[in-house]
């Protein structure tokens, strides 16, 4: 599909990895008081996995809202949202 290719391409100018290092796109979609519970992005089996295990995770926000919608790393010291 070339909109998917337009976003991996944009994600390689912004981080510089080859596309072919890419994990699978994840693409979610909330509603009004939906979101994901507090997890973490390493996977310590993929460690193990020829390319290694995941060295970052790149967020797009595909719209603007005038509250909620950010993404709280929650671990951080001071915790951030984004």
């Amino acid at each position: 599909d070339p909109k998917i290719k337009g976003l991996l391409n944009r994600v390689y100018d912004v981080t510089n990895v080859p596309i072919s290092n890419y994990n699978e796109m994840q693409i979610l979609r909330y509603g009004p008081g939906q979101f994901h519970s507090f997890h973490g992005d390493y996977i310590e089996a993929d460690t193990y996995r020829r390319m290694g295990g995941r060295i970052l995770t790149f967020f797009m926000y595909l719209n603007d809202v005038e509250e909620g919608g950010e993404t709280e790393f929650s671990r951080l010291s001071p915790p951030i949202k984004v």
